[in-house]
């Protein structure tokens, strides 16, 4: 390849770099009212929810999704919501007494659902899952 083939084509480019740049300035200028009106949104929109919840992370994941959902293809998707298809028995370590659900549970001992369902998949300190043949 010579110099002067180098020169054409590195004139070739920044000539398409130019024009490239051409078109998105009047593109922006033709467009300027839209993205105005966007940026308040989003401004008004961020400002509103740190007033409400004192937080700024849920808007910048709200934005990642906004993000996510326009560049992705539409795709149908069929969500199925699955339950436990059994009660998971479980035992009050403190007492020794088995339940045959964490419901069960929950009801006859006065303490939180929520409580006993995070002990029984976490640590374990005072609930433990028994196995599922127990109760049978």
């Amino acid at each position: 390849m010579s110099q002067e083939d180098e020169n054409q084509e590195d004139k070739k480019f920044s000539e398409r770099a130019k024009e490239t740049a051409a078109r998105v300035k009047q593109h922006l200028k033709d467009n300027k009212k839209v993205y105005l009106a966007a940026g308040g949104g989003i401004a008004v929109g961020a400002i509103g929810m740190f007033v409400v919840t004192g937080r700024y992370g849920q808007f910048v994941d709200s934005l990642k999704l906004i993000h996510i959902q326009y560049k992705s293809p539409n795709v149908n998707l069929a969500l199925v919501k699955q339950a436990c298809p059994d009660p998971i028995p479980v035992r009050d370590k403190m007492t020794g007494i088995p339940y045959p659900s964490m419901k069960t549970a929950s009801k006859l001992t006065q303490q939180a659902y929520d409580y006993i369902r995070h002990d029984v998949h976490g640590v374990q300190s005072r609930w433990e899952r028994l196995p599922d043949t127990v109760f049978a």
